[in-house]
């Protein structure tokens, strides 16, 4: 036994060959499409929209969906290795491309088949999909949320208010979480319901926002106004809305570890060119002690990061059952890591650092974004000292 897990075999991380291969190619394609346009990106905070056609080309936004639906091969493994080589150049983009996985999963293992029929334009790229749960009033507490549907002859009408919404501007399909009211006494979280909603819906309306980090990424509001939905786009069954997002949840926490990553990454790659380069009383910046520890401490966050996250990606085929404390604990300890990093390489390029041109300083705008999504760092410790609570019972036996 290997408390809180139940052996040493459940710490092993596995790849195949195929993983190294697919790590060139996402990097290859970070280096040629993102990288040249990296600074205007940050600079008019806009992604080109071809770059998601061209990363549906690649295949980035099929992994894990059988061919079928247009798919490729491939596990949270692969979403894994993908996701942190673009969040090393561009974590807008590598959320760009998360989020339509929060459309795709839980479709994909819940839809019809009528609605899995939407996939193969969106992992083409054709097509761009996100999920709509977080209002404002509050995104953490998912039983709490006041967008409700109303039951009519042959569908639902859809009210309320959905905010920060990454994905939402450019969406052609919206999977909204509500409230049904059909008329059942079933407690708050009982009756939350997946709803797919098209962009051209009447009374449907898209408000773009602006976020200080992740420049590029579509975020914005939603607005429901008695948006009719018909049966045939429930997704999964009345009231099973919590289950299916807790499920994706747990999935896309292991995307967000590979964004904090990718970001680490970049952070010890940047402050390592820079103090080789900089000179600063006859000698490279590099030579100071104070920056080769801060290098080190960079470098040591980034490999148990980087472990925590195959750890975890590992796991979801090894023993599902846990993903969630192992998906939210490579989330908080990579998204808290990426923030310190980013610090820490502010700190070695000095004044240039917090200037805008340089592109150092989108390194701690960025992980502060990464440390909300999927979840704060309270949530993520929630989660994961409830799943310890779980395992207490294993102690019996062993003690």
């Amino acid at each position: 036994m290997a408390f809180p897990l139940k052996s040493l075999e459940d710490f092993k991380v596995e790849f195949e060959p195929r993983h190294d291969e697919l790590r060139i190619k996402a990097r290859r394609f970070a280096e040629a499409e993102l990288k040249p346009k990296l600074f205007r990106i940050e600079m008019t905070g806009k992604i080109p929209k071809e770059l998601v056609k061209k990363a549906g080309a690649e295949g980035f936004l099929g992994i894990g969906i059988p061919e079928i639906y247009g798919g490729i091969e491939g596990d949270l493994r692969d979403l894994a290795i993908v996701i942190e080589e673009i969040a090393r150049i561009s974590p807008a983009f590598g959320l760009t491309i998360l989020v339509t996985y929060l459309f795709t999963i839980p479709t994909l293992l819940y839809g019809t088949e009528e609605q899995k029929k939407l996939l193969k334009r969106i992992v083409r790229g054709e097509a761009y999909a996100c999920h709509a749960a977080t209002e404002p009033v509050g995104g953490s507490d998912l039983a709490g949320i006041r967008s409700v549907a109303r039951r009519v002859e042959g569908g639902w009408i859809l009210r309320g208010h959905k905010r920060l919404i990454s994905g939402a501007d450019w969406a052609d399909y919206l999977l909204i979480l509500a409230r049904a009211l059909d008329g059942s006494a079933e407690k708050r979280s009982k009756n939350l319901t997946f709803f797919i909603v098209e962009r051209d819906s009447k009374g449907l309306r898209i408000v773009p926002e602006k976020c200080v980090g992740v420049r590029g990424l579509s975020v914005g509001q939603i607005i429901m106004r008695d948006v009719y939905v018909p049966d045939s786009n429930v997704l999964g069954e009345i009231g099973q809305g919590l289950k299916i997002a807790l499920e994706t949840y747990s999935r896309m926490r292991v995307g967000a570890a590979a964004i904090a990553v990718g970001m680490i990454q970049s952070s010890l790659e940047a402050s390592l060119r820079y103090s080789l380069r900089r000179r600063a009383f006859g000698k490279p910046i590099i030579e100071f002690q104070s920056n080769q520890f801060k290098i080190v401490d960079v470098l040591c966050k980034l490999m148990a990061a980087r472990l925590m996250l195959y750890w975890a990606a590992n796991i979801s085929k090894r023993s599902p059952r846990d993903l969630p404390i192992a998906s939210s604990m490579a989330k908080l300890y990579s998204s808290e890591a990426a923030e310190d990093s980013a610090i820490k390489a502010i700190e070695i390029h000095g004044g240039l650092g917090v200037l805008a041109d340089t592109l150092i300083e989108r390194f701690l705008r960025d992980s502060e974004i990464v440390k909300m999504i999927e979840g704060t760092g309270e949530i993520q410790r929630i989660i994961i000292f409830r799943e310890l609570l779980k395992r207490m019972e294993m102690l019996k036996d062993y003690y």
